[in-house]
């Protein structure tokens, strides 16, 4: 076997790239739940999303990286399970990630109906002060 064989051809090396892909889906996995576990309502929790979801890219990124060069589908018996838990909590940070831009759209609403409501009664008035000359007199 020469040094181009993929991991479909050679078992032992299947078998590595099938535990790099399991190591990295528990990762994926692992960000996922501290992701749900975060309190979006605490603005320093916005840092630490971003940073998991920055994790979370670059890990899907590895996974695709290592199927594609060598040549296996994300299929395997021993993967599907993460697999199926990796959806289940990815569909899970969606809800949640939904219902807290439905807050902060409620927040934005209520911020701007305030500004108009303060608009329309706290009025500010410019009067010019000066003299009026009066040329007929």
């Amino acid at each position: 076997m020469g040094s181009s064989t993929k991991a479909s051809e050679d078992p032992g090396c299947e078998m590595n790239v099938v535990e790099s892909v399991q190591e990295l889906l528990v990762l994926l996995n692992s960000t996922a739940q501290e992701i749900l576990q975060l309190d979006l309502e605490n603005e320093a929790a916005t840092d630490r999303l971003e940073q998991l979801q920055s994790v979370q890219s670059g890990t899907r990124q590895q996974i695709d990286e290592l199927c594609k060069a060598n040549g296996m589908p994300i299929d395997k018996r021993s993967l599907r399970e993460l697999l199926i838990e990796c959806v289940a909590l990815e569909k899970q940070i969606a809800v949640k990630l939904s219902v807290q831009r439905g807050v902060l759209n409620e927040h934005m609403s209520q911020i701007k109906k305030a500004e108009m409501a303060r608009s329309r009664y706290h009025q500010t008035y410019t009067q010019a002060e000066g003299y009026f000359l009066d040329a007929h007199q």
